[in-house]
């Protein structure tokens, strides 16, 4: 197997990608520290049957709230993400046709 050293990743350290300043596991601990929204979309790639594809809770609310179903709690990205795993179970479809569904039906988020 070959790895690459930090120096030949040679990137902007202004850009989202950078792993500058040391590997990539060091990079992804630092935006986990850093971005939630960051660590829940990398989730969902890993668990797209567990975890949606909505990264804020804005979102996830109206997507709920268009699905006839009362968030239990608003604020959390995590419980609202089970709520809409759950209505994505009940239609036996992907996760990502259910979300892009909700999104070209419901359209972008209100204002609650």
């Amino acid at each position: 197997m070959y790895v690459k050293n930090d120096d030949e990743f040679r990137t902007s350290p202004s850009s989202y990608g950078s792993i500058a300043w040391g590997s990539s596991f060091k990079f992804i601990m630092y935006k986990m520290n850093s971005d939630g929204k960051w660590v829940h979309k990398y989730y969902h790639m890993l668990y797209p049957d567990k975890i949606d594809a909505f990264h804020t809770t804005r979102w996830q609310k109206h997507a709920l709230i268009y699905s006839n179903s009362k968030p239990v709690q608003e604020n959390e990205l995590y419980t609202m993400s089970g709520q809409l795993i759950k209505i994505v179970k009940q239609t036996g479809l992907s996760s990502s046709y259910v979300m892009n569904s909700m999104c070209e039906l419901f359209r972008y988020p209100k204002y609650y």
